[in-house]
């Protein structure tokens, strides 16, 4: 029994270390494109005035430039995320809002790949960098832009096609420090950003 558990870990070993050894090192680029949930959230005004915000689903996208060592990946990105305002509640009540949210980020990011004998490749990833975020509501005359610190966490599976094309199929976290925006009476407005989202893009090795 000793015997059998010892050749099966040995061939688990020899079988991670021979993925390990054929994982490509190399230059890629890479585009995602998805789903974005932009959660609730409270906006301040300078006053102390508080307000709820709801969103509509939205969209995301990425282009990213990166180097893939055999586990472990760094990359340079900017993404874009927009989001239509969808309503507000208030000590007065609730009501419609008109206008949107969008994010520019520039970003670093680093991952993990958790490289084995199949095309399938899970991987976690992390990111910092800074956001241009800009609010617009004809509601209330908000249309200002402010830029921020941002940070990120991925999740996903890489899926080969060939040895120099794949399929990344991501959950990604985004959140930025709370942006400062002037309004139309002289004062600010804060505001919470963070959102889900679900991406699909390709990744191209070199």
């Amino acid at each position: 029994m000793k015997r059998i558990l010892l050749v099966s870990v040995l061939g688990a070993l020899m079988t991670f270390s021979f993925a390990t050894a054929q994982a490509e090192e190399g230059v890629y680029v890479g585009a995602k494109f998805g789903l974005s949930i932009l959660s609730d959230s409270n906006i301040t005004t300078s006053d102390g005035y508080s307000s709820e915000f709801s969103y509509d689903n939205g969209f995301g996208m990425n282009l990213a430039l990166g180097y893939k060592f055999p586990m472990f990946r760094l990359e340079g990105e900017v993404a874009y995320y927009a989001n239509d305002l969808d309503g507000y509640s208030d000590r007065n009540g609730s009501g419609e809002a008109d206008g949107d949210i969008k994010n520019l980020s520039g970003m670093l990011n680093a991952y993990f790949d958790f490289a084995n004998s199949t095309f399938i490749t899970p991987y976690v990833g992390g990111g910092v960098g800074v956001a241009k975020v800009d609010l617009s509501d004809q509601s209330f005359t908000w249309d200002d832009s402010d830029t921020v610190y941002a940070y990120q966490g991925m999740a996903g599976v890489n899926f080969a096609l060939t040895k120099q094309l794949s399929i990344d199929a991501e959950y990604r976290y985004f959140g930025t420090q709370d942006p400062e925006f002037d309004d139309d009476a002289d004062g600010t407005i804060k505001a919470e950003i963070a959102s889900h989202n679900l991406l699909v893009g390709l990744r191209m090795q070199f």
